[in-house]
């Protein structure tokens, strides 16, 4: 899952799906057995339960709840995905987002599937209102489309062989270590910085897909494995049997920058604001963080250590 910087790819090695592919659903039962209620969809009533969303400005919201929601998305596992291309979505972001949509009551929602690099430009030319695949704020993104509140924090991992038999747990520890990462991504870059500057990795190495630097991880050939923790937490979550695990203790290198978001239409301001509201509800009641752990995203991703730059 690699990420860049410039506002028209956000960088996730993704599924091809066909683009702007169209399906609607309705919400009513669709949310988790923990959601709350659905509410009866009034602005006022709204602007009472979360008097921090300062609704009424533009409509944005409002057309939402009466009009129905357009939700740009990528198929693809574990952010967002359908089994088989049809049924309830799945994913951390999904679900995160279903359950926002449930507490705000908004009962209808229209899904446009598409590449990662098709999601700005169908939030941008009005083909959607939510950005529901999670997205990171930078300041040439900001110019053209608006975001929500931080959901949690998406950043780096240190993958290990099983049983850790180096023994290693931070930054720190992978002196005089190699270490591998994916071609291309941010990850790599972050590895060759500190090489310019520390020299202190016995090697850097680069791989072109996932199952190259498991298959060294795992054989002994590569000590740590540098790599985004939905991507690392998913992977030992749904391979059990694989020889690898995450380092325990480890505090992640990226700065806050990459805490990630839903994104919405520049001057959607009500929408950005109702959702932000629900979305800072759910990271205090547990929600996202039980949401997020099914994926084995732990709760370094919902909260700041000391050490985090």
């Amino acid at each position: 899952m690699t990420r860049h910087s410039d506002f028209t790819s956000g960088g996730r090695a993704i599924a091809r799906v066909t683009f702007g592919v169209v399906l609607a659903v309705s919400l009513v039962g669709c949310a988790s057995s923990a959601s709350p209620t659905a509410q009866s969809g009034t602005g006022s009533e709204l602007s009472a339960q979360y008097p921090s969303a300062k609704l009424g400005g533009d409509g944005s919201f409002a057309k939402a709840v009466t009009s129905g929601l357009r939700v740009c998305t990528t198929n693809e596992a574990p952010s967002n995905w359908q089994e088989g291309g049809s049924g309830p979505w799945k994913g951390f972001d999904a679900e995160i987002a279903s359950e926002a949509i449930a507490r705000l009551g908004i009962k209808t929602v229209t899904y446009v599937i598409g590449p990662w690099d098709s999601m700005v430009p169908n939030l941008t030319s009005d083909r959607c209102d939510l950005l529901q695949t999670d997205i990171h704020w930078n300041p040439d993104r900001a110019k053209i489309i608006n975001f929500t509140a931080p959901i949690f924090f998406y950043g780096d991992s240190v993958l290990l062989k099983k049983g850790n038999p180096l023994g290693l747990h931070t930054w720190a520890d992978l002196k005089g270590h190699s270490a591998g990462c994916q071609l291309g991504s941010n990850l790599c870059d972050m590895l060759d910085a500190r090489q310019k500057a520390a020299n202190d990795l016995s090697e850097v190495k680069t791989y072109k897909t996932w199952d190259e630097l498991i298959t060294d991880l795992s054989n002994g050939r590569l000590d740590a494995g540098f790599v985004d923790a939905t991507v690392s937490g998913y992977y030992v979550v749904t391979h059990p049997d694989a020889q690898v695990e995450m380092a325990t203790g480890y505090i992640p290198q990226e700065d806050l920058s990459s805490w990630t978001r839903f994104g919405v239409q520049l001057g959607a301001h009500d929408l950005a604001n109702a959702f932000s509201a629900v979305l800072d509800e759910m990271r205090v009641d547990g929600t996202t963080a039980g949401i997020l752990q099914k994926f084995g995203i732990d709760q370094t991703s919902i909260q700041v250590f000391k050490g985090m730059q």
